[in-house]
């Protein structure tokens, strides 16, 4: 047996709220999103509550989950963010939050809330920032695998890979919309910047 992880576990989470508080440093409260069977999964890991909450306590950030059960529910989920007082949105990428992006996205705008999350595919929806590993590379490197197999080699001796490239994806134009400058040195950081 062998495979690809899409994630390199917990520790990109400390990199996701550092980049948060870099280009929103006001930020006090997050609102993390996520779909009722992968909330507490970063991506196929299993994370730890007190492991998400202790990536964001250095960075002086109150998080708090909001789990999807299903599209009905996030109107609903939405207000309560509201009314909690979040400065931000977070989601690390699950099937749940990615269906909802648009809606997710529209609503920081609505209310200037900083948004992260950990696939690029909300920041081209209209999100601020991601930080992940690249999606499209690890299918690109599954592929030689199952080439590998296909024609012989043993699973059980292929290592499973982590993933090896990541990507930092800005939005300057997000930014901009919603009363925020992004620090030079992080866009000289960025893999992609979009204006």
């Amino acid at each position: 047996m062998t495979g690809f992880a899409f994630s390199p576990g917990p520790e990109i989470v400390t990199k996701q709220a550092e980049f948060l508080k870099t280009i929103a440093p006001s930020t006090r409260r997050v609102a993390r999103l996520g779909g009722v069977t992968s909330v507490e999964h970063l991506d196929g890991h299993r994370i730890s509550l007190p492991v998400i909450e202790a990536a964001f306590r250095p960075f002086g950030i109150e998080e708090r989950r909001f789990p999807i059960t299903s599209r009905e529910d996030v109107p609903g989920i939405l207000a309560s963010i509201r009314d909690w007082r979040a400065d931000a949105i977070f989601a690390f990428g699950d099937p749940a939050t990615m269906n909802e992006r648009h809606a997710l996205v529209d609503f920081a705008h609505r209310h200037r809330l900083a948004s992260g999350f950990g696939m690029k595919e909300y920041v081209l929806a209209g999100g601020l920032f991601s930080y992940g590993p690249d999606t499209a590379d690890t299918i690109r490197r599954s592929a030689a695998y199952i080439d590998r197999i296909l024609k012989g080699a043993n699973p059980a001796e292929l290592p499973v890979e982590q993933p090896s490239t990541f990507h930092l994806v800005i939005s300057v134009k997000t930014a901009r919309a919603i009363g925020l400058t992004v620090p030079p040195a992080l866009l000289f950081r960025a893999d992609q910047i979009i204006e």
